[in-house]
């Protein structure tokens, strides 16, 4: 498959913001133990379009947070 093939295809699946379901996302509540405690999320499948060759990109990403009132 060539690369402008594999372009269109993902174009094409590309998703907008309205995409996600806030409903599904479950907030936990935080309760201070005292001390900080960091929160971090490791995703190692990301996927995206750069906005000038239209080419996939791939990376990681990383989230590390300090929760307020929740996780």
């Amino acid at each position: 498959m060539d690369m402008e093939k594999i372009t269109e295809y993902l174009i094409s699946n590309r998703q907008g913001a309205d995409f996600i379901s806030p409903e599904v996302l479950e907030a936990v509540p935080y309760e201070p133990t005292g001390y900080e405690t960091w929160v971090e999320i490791s995703n190692p499948e990301f996927t995206s379009l750069c906005p000038r060759t239209g080419l996939p990109d791939y990376g990681t990403i990383h989230i590390r947070y300090l929760p307020h009132h929740l996780i």
